[in-house]
């Protein structure tokens, strides 16, 4: 899946998306929450089918050039779409943490998927927060002499 995400990542890349992306994006004149919040959305749902590292692969290369023209700083953007995939990985259809573990366990997925749940809503506060104050991201880089 990772090649595939790969190649894919290629074709988007030689065909010019992420710049028209950009200017698409420009021309409806988003803030940069409403970015955010659209990433998010987009992220969510992908996240939902593919394994993780694959929607990684093929999402953020094509809306890296469009969250630089609002002025979003890229750490915060890298953590905030990470961040957005986890609930992907705990819900089904595809769910591989599910998978997981139900084979660690032996605890039939129905009963992971409920007793999940609260998680679920903790993980899309986070992301939330995360979207909506990015100062909670980057403090500690800063801390450490980052610039952005």
């Amino acid at each position: 899946m990772v090649g595939g995400a790969l190649v894919f990542n290629y074709v988007v890349t030689i065909g010019t998306i992420p710049e028209t992306l950009r200017a698409v994006l420009q021309g409806r004149a988003l803030t940069a929450l409403q970015f955010l919040l659209l990433v998010n959305v987009i992220v969510l749902v992908s996240g939902c089918v593919p394994e993780g590292m694959a929607v990684l692969l093929i999402i953020v290369p094509v809306f890296i050039p469009a969250a630089q023209a609002p002025g979003i700083d890229l750490v915060h953007f890298g953590v905030m779409v990470v961040v957005s995939i986890l609930p992907g990985l705990v819900t089904p259809p595809y769910g591989i943490l599910l998978f997981n573990m139900t084979n660690i366990t032996g605890t039939p997925m129905k009963y992971l998927i409920r007793d999940g749940l609260p998680f679920l809503g903790w993980m899309v506060l986070c992301l939330a927060l995360i979207t909506c104050f990015p100062d909670l991201v980057l403090w500690l880089p800063r801390l450490a002499g980052y610039g952005g």
